[in-house]
C-alpha cells in the first residue's frame, strides 16, 4: 500500500475573465498535484455562490505549505478577474 495523501480543494466563481489558467507543477510543494475538477451542486438545481471546484492531493507533511500556495494563486486570479471569490478547503460539504 502506498504512502497516505491528503486532499485540498479550492472552490471559486468565475469571474468576468474567466478560462483557462496554467498552474506549474514545479512551483507545487514536493508529492503534490492537480487531481480533478467539477462543479458544486445537484443537477437541474441552481448552482451555489461558490460554484466551481478544483481537487489536489498529496503528502500530509506539505499540506500547510500547499494550501499557502493554492491561496496565492486564487488571489493572483482574483486581482486578474479570472475568479470573482475562492476558498480554500479540506472537504466539500453540500448541505
Amino acid at each position: 500500500m502506498g504512502k497516505r495523501k491528503v486532499n485540498l480543494f479550492t472552490i471559486y466563481r468565475p469571474g468576468k475573465n474567466f478560462g483557462f489558467w496554467e498552474m506549474k507543477k514545479e512551483e507545487m510543494p514536493k508529492g503534490w498535484g492537480w487531481l480533478g475538477k467539477g462543479f458544486m451542486g445537484p443537477v437541474g438545481e441552481p448552482l451555489p455562490y461558490l460554484s466551481h471546484e478544483e481537487q489536489y492531493w498529496g503528502p500530509p507533511e506539505g499540506l500547510e505549505e500547499m494550501r499557502v500556495y493554492l491561496t496565492n494563486l486564487m488571489r493572483d486570479l482574483v486581482a486578474r478577474e479570472v475568479l470573482e471569490a475562492f476558498e480554500v478547503v479540506d472537504r466539500i460539504e453540500i448541505s
